[in-house]
């Protein structure tokens, strides 16, 4: 089976269903968006799934009659199955497998839907849930801020940033999306400007900024190091590689290739020759730095590299359960109290720290929370060390030159 073989429009659904009926399996939050989806697209008005397969007994009164607890009764022949949820649909697909279900002919998974359809599906999510209180005004530019779900309903054009396989309602993304958005506000997605990415890993973002004609330089540690090891092996490392970097569902191999160039480089030492850059971006990096002083240290020392006027933008985990910084080894969860000296620090420098906009979301699913040695599974918030946190994004502007 090879989960990297999607379907890419509706047509080709219709075609792989043929006359056979449409079963889902699945019937948690995402099904009732993955079934309107299936209503819009491929069920008759009048016709609906013939049935839904769930392990799950405790089923809300829609389901009644609907559901079936057997696998058993799926027959390939008869039976085109959906997998209309996000959290097991792997291990979902193993077991089709193992009934004669062939990937992509005989049934596909509700990922899929995010290929295309995501601004769909969050209209959607909308719909469902209403217009979040919280939501930003498009107009407004982002500032420093805590995560927040709505921020994925209003910046809707940077759904590329979000792979095949990862899912949609994620801190992570989150955190990707709030750092393009911010570039983008200020004025730095175009040609001729420079961006350095410290702790790349594998993300998206370098593609996405080459694309736009900006001239990346992607960083991250070495890849024999000590530290590099535990990245490399839980697949967010590039290993140096720099083609690990590009996605092509993102830019054009000659995009890529004419404006992302990658060095090593570790965050507590910056060389004295990385200068000259319109701005500097990390994702979820500086807390891993060793010390909470010594993210707060590299915070500083990323303006450096900065031309007069340029934007450093970067995304860490913020408590939530107190305002102290949580110091653990290797790992820091910061408190409010960090960023309000942070604040203090850089503005004693003359630079511009935007103002943290600390409100959390009240969309319900803002409340879901992932804990520590659990399955994965879409979230917003993550309890571990004793405290529960969520991501938090920071807007620093570094000072002009003043004219003589």
């Amino acid at each position: 089976m090879d989960a990297g073989l999607y379907m890419k429009t509706w047509e080709e659904v219709k075609d792989a269903v043929g006359k056979r009926e449409i079963v889902q399996w699945g019937i948690g939050d995402f099904a009732p968006y993955c079934l309107e989806l299936l209503h819009r697209h491929i069920l008759e008005e009048s016709s609906d799934v013939a049935f839904f397969v769930s392990r799950d007994y405790k089923i809300t009164p829609f389901y009644q009659g609907k559901c079936v607890h057997n696998k058993d009764v799926l027959d390939r022949d008869k039976h085109f199955v959906i997998i209309g949820t996000l959290y097991y649909s792997d291990e979902i697909a193993n077991e089709l497998v193992c009934l004669g279900f062939i990937e992509n002919l005989d049934f596909f998974k509700y990922q899929l839907l995010n290929e295309m359809s995501t601004v769909e599906y969050i209209e959607l999510y909308k719909t469902k849930f209403g217009v979040n209180s919280n939501i930003r005004d498009r107009t407004d530019k982002l500032k420093s801020s805590v995560c927040r779900l709505s921020d994925l309903f209003a910046y809707t054009r940077w759904t590329t940033l979000k792979g095949n396989n990862e899912p949609l309602l994620n801190r992570k993304y989150w955190e990707h999306v709030y750092i393009t958005q911010v570039l983008f506000e200020n004025g730095m997605l175009k040609e001729r400007k420079r961006g350095i990415g410290f702790a790349v890993g594998l993300e998206r973002l370098p593609a996405l900024f080459a694309k736009h004609g900006v001239e990346v330089i992607a960083t991250d540690m070495d890849k024999d190091s000590n530290n590099a090891k535990g990245w490399i092996q839980s697949d967010q490392h590039s290993e140096g590689i720099i083609d690990n970097l590009f996605y092509s569902d993102i830019c054009k191999y000659s995009e890529f290739t004419k404006n992302v160039r990658y060095i090593t480089l570790d965050m507590n030492n910056i060389p004295d020759t990385i200068r000259g850059f319109d701005f500097c971006w990390s994702s979820c990096a500086f807390e891993h730095l060793g010390s909470a002083q010594k993210g707060m240290d590299f915070i500083i020392k990323s303006l450096d590299v900065l031309n007069p006027g340029g934007i450093s933008v970067h995304t860490t985990e913020f408590n939530l359960s107190s305002n102290e910084t949580i110091d653990v080894p290797f790992n820091a969860i910061y408190g409010r109290h960090f960023f309000d000296n942070l604040r203090i620090e850089i503005e004693r420098r003359g630079h511009v720290f935007e103002p943290v906009d600390y409100r959390l979301g009240d969309n319900p699913k803002e409340d879901d929370v992932q804990y520590y040695n659990q399955p994965q599974k879409p979230h917003i918030k993550v309890s571990a060390y004793g405290t529960v946190f969520t991501s938090i994004g920071i807007t620093i502007k570094k000072a002009k030159l003043k004219n003589r």
